[in-house]
């Protein structure tokens, strides 16, 4: 992301840290039945099948979950004091960037995840942002309190 001239960057969004748990918790548990048949076929391999099986999908889920977590924390909403910009990396070696400029949003909707997000670890969920054209929009999901950065948004739109 370049930035343009005169423009600060005044705030850097990242998704909340608990969906990517989740995501985490349930790649490690679709890896328990790979475990479970080298643990019941253990006595008819060789110690360097069982090693060599263990490793692949040990190696398999790592990199799994790795991908999870650095595709999780790369992605960020960054707000400057001319425009939104949303990085979203939708592979480790893929990343779009959609922007919006701050005096042509209309509309900044919200999604939460119901009485849950009145407490501060469930605070998350999905944050639209949009344009006056609406073909234009920035959808931020796992977005942490988004009301505080709709009210953030609203207060640059006012100055």
């Amino acid at each position: 992301m370049q930035l343009r001239e005169g423009e600060q960057i005044l705030r850097t969004y990242h998704h909340h840290v608990l969906p990517m748990i989740f995501q985490i918790i349930k790649a490690s548990l679709g890896s328990a039945p790979f475990f479970a048949i080298i643990y019941f076929a253990r006595n008819s391999m060789s110690i360097g099948g069982l090693s060599i099986a263990l490793g692949v999908i040990i190696g398999i889920f790592g990199i799994l979950i790795l991908h999870i977590f650095i595709d999780d924390r790369l992605d960020r909403l960054v707000v400057t004091n001319k425009r939104i910009v949303m990085i979203d990396w939708k592979m480790i070696i893929l990343k779009i960037e959609n922007e919006v400029d701050i005096r042509d949003i209309q509309e900044v909707k919200l999604t939460s995840r119901g009485i849950l997000s009145s407490f501060r670890i469930f605070d998350y969920g999905v944050c639209t942002i949009e344009t006056a054209s609406h073909d234009l929009s920035i959808c931020f999901i796992d977005a942490p309190h988004p009301a505080q950065i709709r009210d953030f948004i609203f207060s640059l739109k006012k100055v």
